[in-house]
């Protein structure tokens, strides 16, 4: 339970980070995408 909440908690900041620039957000966004896939599959693979 803790290590999903570090996993939730290390993705959510990890999305604000390049999403919070707004002069690029096309790679801001592509890089959340990547992030999110990463985040996920590792989570899975630990569980």
């Amino acid at each position: 339970m803790l290590y999903c909440y570090i996993a939730f908690r290390t993705l959510y900041f990890d999305a604000l980070a390049p999403l919070s620039n707004s002069f690029n957000l096309q790679t801001g966004f592509s890089r959340f995408v990547n992030d999110t896939s990463y985040h996920l599959h590792y989570q899975i693979i630990l569980l």
